[in-house]
C-alpha cells in the first residue's frame, strides 16, 4: 500500500456540486465498460527529457527507477532522474489533478476527476498499466470524483470518490476492483442522513482525506472531524463493506483540539505508521506492530499550522519530516528527531520521497524537483 498523493480540497469543493443535489439524485456509481488502448504514449517511447517541468508528485521505486506526475502527464525514469520518459495514456486529459498508486515500476494506476460544469454528474477516469505505461487499461466511473487510490496487489484496489459537501459534511463512495482496475464496484457509502456515528457506516460529517488498506479485508478511511478530541479513523475488516470508528489514544493535554488524519503507511503486514496532524501545531506519528489493531503515539513534532507539511518514512524506523521550514530526521520510528541543515530553502517543499537512508527526492510548490544522496544535507535540482 502506498501513501496517497496530497489532496487539494479546494479543487474538490469548487466543482459546482452541492451535497443536497447529489443526495437527491441517488448514490449509485456506475462503471462504464473498460477498454485497453495500445500505443498510448503522448510521446514516443524513445523521447526523453533531462528535466521535468511543473512536477506535482513523485514516487520512486528505488534509487534509479520511479514515476512522476507533471502538468504534461505521467513520466518514468530508469536512471535516477537523469532522464524521463513520457508514458501518459494518449487520451489523458490536460490540466487535471492526478491521483495514483504505484506497486513497482511496471504496475501502476492513475486517476483523475473529469472536469464538470454545474449540474453535471461527477465522473472519474482511471487508467491501469502492467507494463510501465506501454499500454493502459481505461475505466470511467460515473457518480463521483476520485480523492484517493490504493492497491494492495496487482488485482485488488480501492478508490474513495467524492459526491458532494456542505458545512463539514461530505458524502463519499468506496469503490473496489478485484481484476486490476478493469471493473469497479461500489462496496459502501457514507450515510445519507445521519451526520454522526452509527455502527457499520461512515458518517456524513467530516472531511474524508483518503482510503488505505493493509490486506484484502482490513483498511481505513481517514480525514478531519469538527469534533474536538475526535480522531477521524474508520476501520473496515470486511473489504470496505462496513466501517466503524477506531479508538486512538489522544494525549491528555490535546483532548480539546482538532485533528487531521492521513492514511496509514505499512511496511509489513504488521508494522505501520499513522500520521495525525494536531491543528494546534504538532504532528504525531502513531505506530502499530499488530497490523493496526492498536496505535500508539510517538514524540510529537512541532509544526506551524498553515505552513507546508511533508513527511516520508522509507522503513518503519527511519524517516524525514518538514515542519514548514526545517528538515528533520528520525532513526527510531519518531521517538526522537534531529534537525538536518540542507543547502536549499525548505519552506516551499510540499512532498518528500526517500528510498533509502541517503537517497531522497523533494517537490516544491513551484513544481521543481530536487534530489539528495547524502541524507538531506545537499540537494541538486533534477
Amino acid at each position: 500500500m502506498e501513501g496517497v498523493v496530497p489532496i487539494n480540497k479546494t479543487a474538490m469543493i469548487l466543482m459546482g456540486v452541492s451535497l443536497t443535489s447529489v443526495l437527491a439524485s441517488g448514490c449509485a456509481a456506475k462503471t462504464v465498460s473498460s477498454h485497453q488502448t495500445h500505443n498510448t504514449h503522448t510521446k514516443s517511447a524513445t523521447a526523453k527529457s533531462s528535466t521535468l517541468a511543473s512536477v506535482s508528485s513523485i514516487h520512486m521505486v528505488n534509487r534509479n527507477q520511479g514515476w512522476a506526475f507533471t502538468k504534461d502527464g505521467v513520466f518514468t525514469t530508469q536512471n535516477g532522474g537523469v532522464s524521463w520518459s513520457n508514458v501518459s495514456p494518449h487520451d489523458l486529459a490536460e490540466n487535471v489533478q492526478l491521483f495514483g498508486d504505484f506497486l513497482d515500476l511496471k504496475d501502476a494506476s492513475v486517476a483523475y476527476p473529469n472536469p464538470v460544469t454545474f449540474g453535471e454528474a461527477l465522473e472519474t477516469t482511471i487508467y491501469s498499466t502492467k507494463n510501465a505505461g506501454g499500454t493502459w487499461n481505461k475505466s470511467t466511473i460515473s457518480g463521483g470524483s476520485v480523492k484517493s487510490v490504493d492497491f494492495i496487489n496487482s488485482q485488488t484496489g480501492w478508490m474513495l470518490l467524492f459526491r458532494g459537501a456542505t458545512a463539514i459534511k461530505e458524502h463519499d463512495l468506496i469503490m473496489q476492483t478485484t481484476d486490476g482496475g478493469q471493473h469497479w464496484n461500489q462496496v459502501s457509502q457514507t450515510s445519507k442522513t445521519t451526520p454522526t456515528d452509527q455502527p457499520g457506516v461512515l458518517p456524513l460529517s467530516g472531511d474524508k482525506a483518503g482510503v488505505g488498506f493493509v490486506s484484502s479485508t482490513t483498511g481505513w478511511v481517514t480525514g478531519y472531524s469538527p469534533v474536538n478530541g475526535k480522531i477521524y479513523l474508520y476501520k473496515t475488516m470486511n473489504d470496505g463493506k462496513a466501517w466503524n470508528l477506531q479508538s486512538v489514544p489522544v494525549p491528555q493535554k490535546w483532548v480539546g483540539n482538532l485533528f487531521m488524519v492521513v492514511s496509514p503507511k505499512f511496511y509489513s503486514s504488521q508494522v505501520g505508521i499513522l500520521p495525525i496532524e494536531n491543528l494546534n501545531g504538532t504532528v504525531i506519528f502513531y505506530y502499530t506492530q499488530n497490523g493496526g489493531i492498536s496505535w500508539q503515539p510517538t514524540t510529537p513534532v512541532a509544526w506551524v499550522f498553515g505552513d507546508n507539511l511533508a513527511w516520508d518514512f522509507f522503513d518503519s524506523k527511519r524517516g524525514f519530516f518538514i515542519d514548514g521550514k526545517l528538515l528533520k530526521r528520525t532513526t527510531n520510528g519518531g521517538k526522537s528527531w534531529s534537525t538536518v541543515t540542507p543547502n536549499i530553502n525548505f519552506s516551499n517543499v510540499t512532498e518528500l520521497d526517500f528510498v533509502s537512508k541517503k537517497d531522497g527526492w523533494a517537490v516544491t510548490s513551484g513544481g521543481e524537483l530536487y534530489k539528495t544522496t547524502d541524507a538531506g544535507k545537499d540537494w541538486l535540482k533534477s
